[in-house]
């Protein structure tokens, strides 16, 4: 079974964001390093370029087609520059010999290896390396014996892989249900050594597979968040097995690309004409979700992307648009990393609109509908998604039986810090009274890294009230002390991930994790009287 769905996804998958992906995990988990994985203007034929064990280097350029005559000679040009043109990279010596190889999904006619064999004698006569060949009757046994022992066996999970692989692939992603697939191909006990260092690895290939169809459709943010996911759950493995990093980091950092390329695709759809406007009638607060979604996804992109390929001219006049004119929206606490995207990159481009009024707003509406009192519907916790927010609130026939939602509020002490690092005393001090009238709520893992996990995390919740009388300087010393010891080692270690993270898992909103993005991406420490 393995084999034929391998030889079917092959089939159906495209060179972009697919082939490619793969393909460099299964490198990876061979021991190559993986210096370049992606398409540019002056790749010169090569997809993916890597170092392998014994120091050589090698040039990949992947396809997604059957290789006749007839299409290999549209790719001539591509294929000697694959050959002749020396890599061009920082860690590859000038004028270096590197082994080049075609790879591709489909299959290769006789015809085609005898053309390259010719080629290869007149490439080697020159001091190139010969090109070596590789199609889909190779590739298939490659990829199953490389996630061989992780496919998942059990019957409900096995359906829930097939429902992930035969998925529309138009907003249909369902994180639970990934995640909890992901976390099934993992060893309940202690892996062998073996085992353990070919996880990551796998876990990439068969996310990848699961994702088939929202890369078909291009659902990125839906893609975003499944390779967020991936890599959480590498380093969560990563951590709990006490795996060197040479076992993990390759994996972990390809997982972590696929997300950034589809936090740039998410950029580069926003540019479009009328791009945030709906197909066909839509409720206005569906369109706000979207519209606060992309606005986070572009800035976090703006955020951790190179300086050179943030467009600042569409990128202010795009989230001025969308703040002056009202169109993000807090729908709950899981809007609000998506909000604070928006501050940071207000602050990084000295942007001119006044985001941290949205997140004002947050507090105020806070004040009014979740205290003990309100017979408003309090604002809904970040464990819950807008889709379920809005199917209740335009709901017909409203659930009578539905319990009383809990006012307790998990980001408001993350907030609250925040204003106050900003020195935003007047207004804390105006709305202080109603503030002490909240449930604040906060989760302690029993181990800090379990967090990297979407769900099942032993551990205790924390209940509290804000002091009715607070000292200004008291609560500012507590706003601006680092509380690193309560996030993640690899979220505390790469702050682009952190981000990403953040965006990808808004129920793991938590005061240290806010405190560590804000010294990173925030407004840059001010003098704050105290």
């Amino acid at each position: 079974m393995h084999a034929k769905l391998v030889e079917e996804w092959l089939t159906s998958a495209k060179e972009r964001g697919g082939i490619d992906q793969a393909f460099a995990q299964l490198l990876t988990s061979q021991g190559h390093e993986v210096l370049w994985q992606g398409h540019s203007r002056i790749e010169f034929g090569k997809d993916i370029v890597t170092v392998d064990p014994e120091g050589q280097f090698h040039a990949y350029q992947i396809k997604d087609e059957d290789l006749t005559l007839a299409e290999l000679r549209k790719h001539d040009a591509q294929i000697a520059e694959l050959v002749t043109v020396s890599i061009l990279h920082p860690r590859v010596p000038s004028g270096t010999v590197h082994t080049p190889h075609l790879i591709t999904s489909g299959l290769v006619k006789e015809e085609v290896n005898l053309r390259i064999l010719a080629q290869n004698q007149g490439w080697k006569a020159k001091g190139f390396r010969e090109l070596d060949i590789v199609d889909r009757s190779s590739l298939v046994p490659r990829f199953v014996s490389m996630a061989d022992s992780f496919w998942p066996d059990r019957p409900k999970s096995i359906r829930d892989f097939f429902s992930f692989y035969l998925a529309e692939g138009k907003g249909d992603f369902d994180p639970q249900r990934f995640a909890t697939l992901l976390s099934e191909l993992l060893p309940a006990v202690t892996p062998s050594k073996s085992r353990a260092e070919r996880a990551p690895s796998a876990l990439c290939i068969i996310g990848n597979y699961m994702l088939t169809a929202f890369e078909r459709e291009k659902d990125h943010w839906s893609l975003f968040r499944g390779w967020v996911i991936t890599a959480a759950y590498i380093a969560w493995h990563a951590q709990t097995t006490g795996l060197a990093n040479k076992h993990w980091s390759g994996a972990f950092a390809l997982a972590k690309q696929a997300a950034m390329e589809h936090l740039k695709g998410i950029v580069i759809e926003s540019v479009g004409k009328d791009a945030l406007s709906p197909n066909g009638f839509e409720m206005d607060d569906y369109t706000r979700c979207r519209n606060t979604v992309v606005a986070g996804a572009i800035s976090a992109w703006s955020l951790v992307a190179d300086a050179t390929e943030v467009d600042q001219a569409h990128l202010k006049p795009l989230l001025s648009m969308l703040v002056d004119r009202g169109r993000l929206i807090v729908w709950g606490e899981s809007a609000l990393p998506m909000v604070l995207c928006v501050l940071w990159a207000s602050e990084k481009h000295s942007m001119n609109i006044n985001a941290l009024g949205i997140v004002r707003s947050y507090v105020r509406e806070a004040c009014e509908r979740n205290t003990v009192h309100s017979d408003d519907e309090p604002i809904e916790p970040p464990q819950t998604d807008p889709d379920t927010i809005l199917e209740r609130l335009f709901a017909f026939k409203p659930d009578r039986n539905r319990p009383p939602k809990a006012k307790h509020l998990w980001a408001m002490q993350a907030v609250l810090h925040l204003l106050a690092r900003r020195g935003d005393r007047d207004f804390l001090t105006q709305n202080w009274p109603l503030i002490t009238k909240l449930d604040l709520m906060t989760f302690r893992p029993d181990v800090v890294d379990d967090l990297l996990l979407w769900s099942g995390i032993e551990g205790k919740e924390e209940h509290r009230k804000a002091r009715k009388t607070q000292s200004w300087s008291l609560f500012y010393e507590e706003a601006v002390s680092p509380t690193h010891s309560d996030i993640p080692g690899v979220v505390n270690q790469d702050a682009t991930f952190a981000l990403l993270y953040f965006l990808a898992y808004p129920h793991r909103i938590s005061t240290a994790l806010v405190s560590h993005l804000d010294a990173h991406f925030g407004e840059k420490a001010q003098q704050v009287t105290v």
